[in-house]
């Protein structure tokens, strides 16, 4: 936190917080600009990496939760009926999945056929799907009910 440089919406942004992002920035543009192959290998790798790290703290929230039985929140909040719970996560889903829509432009740029793109399209959401499910659970038990301690963290 050294180098302020502005503020935005309340947050104070840090020179090496640009220069860090600056640097992702271009060196995925780098990686974009030397082909789809180094690209697609890359992100298969980061793929698989975000993988294991979900799989390792699933397991490890799994392994803390039978060994303390920490008390868990309620599943739905006390002042919101169930069904408006539910009903607000479903009119934000849609968001959660934004970049399914560069699929139809990768499968003409690899020239996958209607059908694998379809398959790779909804594999994609039953994946990413587990993965929020995975870290939400994860996040319950880490958390528990004390969850005001968490309030305005980043």
């Amino acid at each position: 936190m050294r180098g302020a440089l502005y503020d935005v919406a309340g947050w104070t942004i840090y020179l090496p917080e640009v220069a860090i992002c600056s640097l992702f920035i271009i060196v995925f543009a780098w990686l974009n600009s030397k082909g789809a192959a180094l690209s697609g290998q890359f992100q298969f790798f980061a793929v698989a990496f975000m993988i294991v790290a979900v799989v390792v703290i699933v397991v490890s929230m799994m392994i803390y939760y039978a060994a303390e039985r920490p008390e868990l929140a309620p599943a739905f909040p006390v002042d919101v009926p169930p069904a408006a719970a539910v009903a607000t996560i479903i009119a934000f889903a849609p968001w959660a999945y934004v970049w399914f829509d560069s699929i139809p432009q990768l499968a003409g740029e690899f020239n996958f056929s209607p059908k694998k793109a379809l398959g790779l399209l909804l594999w994609g959401i039953v994946a990413a799907t587990l993965i929020y499910v995975a870290m939400m659970l994860a996040t319950s038990i880490a958390v528990g009910t004390n969850h005001s301690d968490f309030e305005g963290e980043v």
